[in-house]
């Protein structure tokens, strides 16, 4: 369910820096996820799913899961558990805003939230939450489900019988 740390993000997240920016979830004033919310049983959205380093570190844990039991016949496909406790989902419109989510965001969708007026990163969120909320609301939506289109693609190599199923028994255990 995508709920605990992965080697290959930690390595980067503890090494800081410009290498780091938009692994983690960060609010509208810049404060990370996991400074307000503790990690429940060490599960928590430890990082942005928005993040494409983040995608490619959940595709690499897909693909190895598929190659090691491939040859199993009751492999029929994977699920993935939308977790409140888990980064394959977002846990709110608040969440993902920081500079190198914000920065791909403007350049996708042609905006220029700096010449829009915005002075500080909050300024920035904050036209991001409110003038351009459905934008925000879109690009998000198009991003995560481009994900899962890909980890469905990882799947159902060489087998097209083989599913992704995206389960949601817990994707609303946080009030987020």
């Amino acid at each position: 369910d995508f709920s605990a740390p992965l080697a290959a993000l930690e390595a980067a997240r503890r090494r800081g820096g410009a290498g780091a920016a938009g692994l983690e979830l960060v609010g509208p004033d810049g404060g990370r996820w996991l400074d307000r919310h503790a990690p429940r049983e060490g599960l928590a959205p430890y990082y942005n799913p928005l993040d494409p380093r983040v995608q490619a570190a959940m595709l690499d844990v897909i693909r190895e899961l598929v190659a090691r039991y491939e040859r199993h016949p009751s492999l029929a496909g994977v699920a993935v558990q939308l977790s409140a406790d888990g980064y394959a989902q977002l846990p709110g419109l608040e969440w993902g805003l920081d500079e190198a989510t914000l920065a791909r965001f403007e350049a996708e969708r042609k905006l220029d939230l700096w010449a829009e007026g915005a002075r500080t990163p909050t300024d920035r969120a904050a036209l991001v939450l409110s003038k351009h909320r459905a934008a925000w609301t879109e690009w998000r939506c198009q991003t995560l489900a481009t994900s899962y289109r890909r980890l469905a693609e990882v799947v159902a190599e060489g087998r097209s019988d083989r599913r992704l199923y995206l389960t949601t028994a817990h994707a609303l255990d946080r009030p987020e």
